[in-house]
């Protein structure tokens, strides 16, 4: 499993199987976008904090996509490519 998928296994453990890993996911996405959005729009209200406002929704942009990626991450598939890297498939 990539570090992303861990992460995200060990936060929603307590939250009911996939029931709960599912709702984590959707919520936290949609946390990340209100953060992205937010910041581009405070974006132009102070000339000063522009390059701050971007580095921000670009983070939350990147947290989003991060986790988009470990949510699809299969734990066989996973095997799989970890063997073939190694030199073993």
């Amino acid at each position: 499993m990539t570090d992303y998928a861990d992460l995200l296994r060990d936060a929603t453990s307590g939250l009911g199987g996939d029931d709960g890993l599912m709702i984590a996911v959707v919520v936290a996405a949609s946390v990340f976008e209100a953060i992205r959005s937010s910041a581009e729009t405070y974006a132009d209200t102070d000339p000063g904090l522009f390059a701050t406002w971007m580095m921000t929704a670009a983070e939350a942009a990147d947290g989003r996509d991060a986790l988009a990626s470990a949510a699809s991450t299969h734990p066989a598939t996973q095997g799989c490519t970890a063997a073939a890297h190694a030199g073993q498939a």
